[in-house]
């Protein structure tokens, strides 16, 4: 395979756990970011011997452009923003209520779904944050936000692939991060798979299931 690709999200977390398993020793626990980073999750979840559950994040569009995170909501009620971005876009943080309440109700749809519980103690624990890529570094940075609220020992961001700029922002605020690519430039997080499906509810569960079973 050319190394600048992923087959598809099984290879790419097969992958990246081999670069993960110094830290088995530290009994882990792997949190995936859904919908995509839950497959990733699954495959280091499994070379860690690591439980796995899920940390939902959910961006914040700009108006001009849906599919580009402006900001990200997270769990514990967190938000942040890229107040550069604001500041490029001419918008406000006081005037995204509105979108921010949506987004916050997403959030709590996919936790009752997906978790439909707490996270799980997290305190003195070193915690995997796990994606399927990294491009505006924004639902890392909101997920990074609510898990420090539990006061974990250590905290390491993991993806396949991750854009320069949000990979050094990410790294002044956990511990380490941890990437297979890391191109300067980034259109997309799917460039740099050949299979790159959407992944469905019903397919986060599935894996969620399968893993607890283990």
């Amino acid at each position: 395979m050319n190394n600048d690709f992923f087959e598809d999200r099984k290879d790419a977390g097969v992958q990246l756990a081999s670069m993960l398993l110094q830290l088995r020793k530290d009994k882990p626990i792997i949190l995936a970011l859904p919908r995509g980073g839950v497959e990733i999750g699954y495959e280091v979840a499994k070379a860690l011997k690591a439980p796995l559950d899920v940390i939902v994040s959910r961006k914040i569009g700009s108006p001009p452009d849906p599919e580009f995170a402006i900001g990200a909501v997270s769990e514990k009620n967190t938000v942040v923003f890229d107040k550069r971005t604001l500041f490029g876009f001419g918008l406000e943080e006081s005037r995204l209520g509105e979108e921010i309440k949506k987004t916050k109700e997403e959030v709590d749809r996919r936790i009752k779904l997906y978790r439909g519980r707490p996270l799980p103690k997290l305190a003195g624990r070193t915690v995997i944050i796990v994606d399927d890529g990294l491009a505006t570094g924004m639902t890392a940075l909101a997920s990074v936000k609510s898990v420090k609220k539990e006061k974990p020992k250590r905290i390491v961001f993991a993806a396949p692939v991750c854009t320069a700029g949000p990979m050094k922002k990410l790294e002044s605020v956990v511990d380490t991060v941890i990437c297979k690519l890391t191109p300067k430039g980034l259109g997309s997080i799917g460039e740099y798979y050949r299979d790159f499906p959407q992944v469905s509810d019903d397919e986060v569960l599935d894996i969620l299931h399968k893993a607890r079973r283990a």
